[in-house]
């Protein structure tokens, strides 16, 4: 029998899965209209009762139990705190004094000051939210700045949470409002420094000397012009998002604002170039050509209605090719739309040498083909890393569709014992996979704490030996030593992942150690790796521990698994001492030599001093842009070539019991330029831009999220026991899947194949609707001589691979008998 399939029970898990859909969504509706207060939101009418009835027993009866109500009913957990520059914060309301005083030539100065001294340090913009009104004001036609600042001064509000912002990118928001006599004063100052800048970039074709006029001297004559140019060099190197947002900053905001009507980010105050003579048509067809190398379709769509509206007559050049601007992009489209295109369907198009010239692209159908999909994601970079979530923007694992058979091999996967906190935890996590394996080049590969495993994907023979009874670890090449486990108990989840980039794989061996206790003596063991998977066949290619980067009193240990981008291996570290701090360093794919590592704030104290914390802590990777979740409630963007830090977001924290127990902390998501995240220790969903870290929506995780599945077709699917699917655009419940039975719950890491997602649970593998949420078909697990159960999905072509616990299984779809992998018969 190739697969069971109950007709009557998947009835019922349809209908069992609407009710609840309907109910959650009612509830969803009754929370976002009734404005709740703290403590009924966070804490509810019973710690409130608690609140005012404990502290009146304690003191009518003396008996003080006060450790035990203190652990039962914790207070507010500490917050995420970033390291912030007062002293530059006390510059820019100078800057502020000056210009309400109309004292322009004394602001120059003060803006000259602030950038040379702290232009990469951060400060809390709630503490300057003048510069907001005043740009508020500008968008709502008000230019002239004595209006905004005249009456009483420009206040200073608050805001749930902190939101955070460096130095640079404040300074341009601020100059964005400058009126024309400040605009004089400033150009004045800052011109000859332009202008000598520009004619070095011109020489040389150094693009550096145009960053130096975007960051000291943005407000210049030449600074559009500098502006311009540094996107037509993002655009040459395929970073489409970095070269839309250097653009976005040349448009007025009323056309901005027209762009913005097709995408999601709501508008927000941003830094505008006041008065640029670049001809705006050319800008906004620049724009609409990034969303279109991007793939996103509905923007593109958009982009070329607007274009046709606003500027029906302007012309432009793509290659060989002149025509009116709104055409020309068009027919770049429908060569990507056409059915049976070629391998590359823009080969037949001109319009592809303004886009990369001398670079290669490679323009394949995606593995998952679906008409409602349209082009979108027919246009896939063949070269980008593979990782946890798929890519280095963690946008979801997406496969071929597939018809579960028989499992065809399976082989056992190594353990390594540690000791928890709590029986209670024991069991929970005792059957948790923690492998997640990766498909790469028709081999699987597996991370554990001491080896790195490979197999290939059809015939389970171990990669790249011959013998019989070889050992299918490729690092170290005979299988690692047992580790020595922590003198501590460690709590959390071990988890284990690695990344693969230009046939390197890079992984992070040793206990998941994420938080280390205070107390603890011993070392996690761990250490970074880069093997050549490609010609040399797993040969390591470099290995570092901390002792090799960092001094011994820095105390610095590898959290996570690296992530790759352009030649970069970016990896995150935490170090305990008074309080947690967290850092990202930056290592030299080629050589593992430090490049950079950026301090990023602290975590919390409340770390049990004698109690290790696991997990598995990744950054995510946009373009330039890599965004890092930290712990308690943390969300920080660093520029990837500078390591600067750009802005920075921190949630409130709710009390109690972390809620990221016992899963891993989720990394961020980036789709375009939307960055999604669940800020571990906070109550919280988010949705912010990738440029300034703006809000675009918030709401109340809908349970202990523990994975993102993806997103697809403007929907993020996330899940914990359950499934769920959100708006993109506005964070709200599309459907749940939900199962009450424990065998029935999610059980590993889902993915998307073909038109349907393939969700794991212990004793069944769902295949789910994405537009519905309705399960469509149920394949029970089949292992013989095993008992049932499900793990960690990867896939290609013909083979499923499942990550259990102790075992991995690969499935094919066909029925038969499953047989162990060479080399463990």
């Amino acid at each position: 029998m190739k697969k069971r399939h109950d007709s009557q029970e998947l009835s019922e898990l349809t209908g069992k899965t609407q009710s609840i859909c309907d109910a959650r969504q009612h509830m969803n509706a009754r929370s976002h209209n009734n404005d709740r207060g703290w403590w009924q939101n966070r804490c509810g009418y019973q710690q409130l009762c608690y609140l005012f009835v404990v502290p009146l027993w304690l003191f009518t009866s003396g008996n003080g139990p006060q450790v035990a109500i203190a652990q039962e009913f914790p207070g507010l957990r500490e917050a995420w705190t970033f390291n912030l520059s007062e002293p530059a914060l006390r510059q820019l309301d100078a800057v502020r004094e000056n210009m309400e005083a109309g004292q322009w030539s004394e602001a120059v100065e003060m803006v000259e000051s602030v950038l040379e001294s702290s232009a990469h340090e951060l400060v809390a913009l709630d503490q300057l939210a003048w510069i907001n009104e005043a740009q508020n004001s500008g968008l709502a036609g008000q230019n002239n700045l004595e209006k905004v600042v005249s009456g009483p001064h420009l206040s200073r509000k608050s805001s749930p949470g902190q939101r955070v912002l460096n130095v640079e990118l404040t300074v341009r928001q601020i100059l964005s409002g400058w009126p024309e006599e400040g605009r004089k004063v400033y150009r004045e100052k800052f011109n000859p420094k332009a202008r000598r800048w520009w004619g070095e970039y011109q020489s040389t074709g150094d693009v550096t000397f145009l960053e130096r006029i975007v960051q000291r001297a943005w407000l210049a004559s030449d600074g559009d012009l500098a502006v311009n140019e540094l996107a037509h060099h993002a655009f040459r190197q395929r970073e489409y998002i970095t070269a839309r947002l250097l653009w976005q900053s040349l448009l007025q905001p009323e056309l901005r604002m027209k762009l913005r009507g097709f995408s999601m980010v709501q508008v927000q105050p941003e830094a505008t170039y006041p008065d640029s003579d670049l001809p705006a048509a050319d800008v906004v067809a620049r724009i609409v050509l990034c969303r279109l190398f991007s793939g996103d379709e509905p923007g593109t769509a958009a982009g070329i209605e607007l274009l046709a509206k606003e500027f029906p007559e302007a012309r432009g050049k793509l290659g060989d090719q002149e025509g009116k601007w709104f055409e020309l992009i068009d027919q770049v489209r429908a060569a990507l739309i056409e059915p049976g295109a070629s391998q590359n369907p823009l080969r037949n198009s001109s319009a592809a040498n303004l886009a990369h010239e001398d670079r290669k692209t490679t323009i394949a159908e995606s593995q998952v083909t679906l008409s409602r999909r349209g082009w979108a994601k027919q246009v896939e970079d063949l070269t980008l890393p593979r990782t946890w979530g798929g890519i280095p923007s963690r946008t979801g694992n997406i496969g071929p569709a597939f018809d579960l058979g028989a499992p065809v091999w399976s082989a056992d996967i190594p353990q390594e014992k540690l000791s928890l906190y709590k029986p209670t935890e024991q069991r929970l996590l005792a059957d948790v996979p923690a492998s997640y394996p990766l498909i790469w080049n028709n081999l699987v590969l597996l991370p554990t704490a001491n080896q790195i495993m490979a197999w290939d994907v059809i015939s389970g023979r171990p990669a790249w030996k011959t013998a019989l009874d070889a050992n299918a670890s490729i690092y170290p090449p005979n299988g690692g030593e047992s580790l020595v486990p922590p003198i501590l108990p460690s709590r959390g989840r071990p988890a284990y992942s690695l990344t693969v980039a230009d046939e390197r794989l890079y992984a992070r061996l040793g206990w998941p150690v994420t938080l280390k206790a205070e107390n603890e003596t011993r070392d996690a063991g761990g250490q970074l790796i880069c093997l050549d998977v490609g010609k040399e066949q797993g040969k390591l290619h470099w290995s570092v521990l901390p002792a090799d980067l960092f001094e011994e009193d820095e105390s610095w240990e590898f959290a996570g698994t690296p992530v790759v981008r352009n030649g970069a291996v970016y990896t995150i570290l935490t170090r305990s001492r008074a309080v947690i701090e967290w850092a990202l360093m930056c290592q030299d794919a080629e050589t593992g030599n430090l490049r950079w590592l950026t301090r990023l704030g602290y975590g919390r104290t409340t770390q049990l001093p004698n109690v290790n914390q696991l997990g598995l802590a990744l950054a995510t990777v946009q373009e330039g842009f890599v965004i890092v979740s930290v712990e308690p409630g943390g969300v920080i963007c660093i520029d990837g070539k500078t390591g600067r830090s750009l802005w920075g977001n921190a949630s409130k924290v709710v009390p109690g019991e972390d809620p990221r127990w016992p899963y891993v902390v989720l990394p961020c998501l980036v789709e375009h330029d939307v960055v999604i995240a669940a800020p571990a220790g906070a109550d919280e969903l988010l949705a912010l831009d990738l440029a300034t870290g703006a809000m675009l929506w918030s709401r109340p995780q809908p349970e202990k999220l523990s994975q993102w599945l993806g997103i697809r077709e403007g929907s993020l699917f996330a899940g914990g026991k359950s499934l769920w699917a959100l708006e993109l655009n506005s964070g709200k419940t599309k459907w749940l899947f939900e199962q009450s039975d424990p065998e029935w719950m999610s059980f590993g890491q889902g993915l998307f194949a073909g038109e349907s997602i393939l969700w794991p649970a212990r004793e069944a593998l769902f295949e789910i609707d994405p537009e519905s949420g309705t399960p469509t078909r149920i394949h029970h697990w089949q292992i013989s001589g095993s008992e049932c159960a499900g793990g960690h999905l990867a896939l290609i072509k013909g083979r499923l691979v499942v990550s259990q616990r102790d075992r991995i299984v690969v499935y094919g779809e066909e029925a038969g008998v499953v047989r162990p992998a060479l080399g463990q018969r």
